[in-house]
């Protein structure tokens, strides 16, 4: 690693808390060579407890219609949710303030 500059980074998720602090923005990306490995997974649920945490209530994504793997993901999770489209993208609310979130 040079300073400044990360290599070998097989992927990230991050979460941008709205104003108010009750919902958060939940984005992740996973270099191609490691999905489907449970990387986006594991990712994914220590990001929820980090949130749930931060007192954040729920998390919502805008996922492409045809990013089958994150909406598998995201439906996946065993966390109450609701789905609609808006515009060219699936809109993914996920409700952390159930029990196992």
């Amino acid at each position: 690693m040079r300073w400044g500059v990360t290599t070998g980074c097989a992927g990230v998720s991050a979460i941008a808390q709205c104003l108010g602090g009750g919902r958060a923005e939940y984005a992740a990306v996973v270099k191609y060579s490691w999905q489907g490995r449970g990387l986006g997974t594991t990712l994914t649920n220590r990001l929820i407890k980090e949130a749930h945490d931060r007192g954040v209530a729920y998390l919502y994504a805008l996922v492409t219609p045809d990013n089958e793997r994150m909406l598998s993901l995201l439906r996946g999770l065993g966390l109450p949710r609701r789905e609609r489209r808006e515009g060219e993208a699936e809109h993914v609310e996920v409700d952390l303030c159930e029990p196992g979130a």
